[in-house]
């Protein structure tokens, strides 16, 4: 990537201090959270496009795709969202454990220690 993408501003700052007052009213925009916000959306459109590249590139193509965008979001997300996943999963296992270690008649039922038979 040249130094000439330093100089691009993609993201104005008036509509996007527009769209998230529209969004939280009642909040305002302190300090540099605007700014911050800005430069965290170029870095994730920035991250999304070189996905979107490597897919079209994988398809042999030179122009990208809605469709290859959509699957840089998906890859850029998906690991993110697999985690959600899995703490969910392992909640219900830990539910389900405790229901059977309180069913199992060797375990001691009133949190004291067993006698093992």
């Amino acid at each position: 990537m040249d130094d000439s993408s330093e100089d691009i501003d993609p993201i104005k700052r008036s509509p996007l201090w527009e769209f998230v007052k529209a969004h939280e009213e009642e909040m305002q925009v302190g300090g540099d959270s605007l700014d911050y916000l800005n430069a965290q959306l170029e870095e994730t459109t920035r991250i999304v496009w070189q996905l979107a590249a490597e897919n079209a590139r994988d398809r042999n193509a030179k122009t990208i795709q809605e469709d290859d965008v959509r699957e840089a979001f998906r890859e850029l997300v998906h690991p993110h969202m697999m985690l959600l996943d899995v703490t969910e999963m392992l909640d219900r296992y830990k539910g389900e454990f405790e229901s059977l270690a309180e069913a199992d008649p060797v375990l001691p039922s009133d949190g004291g220690e067993s006698d093992g038979g």
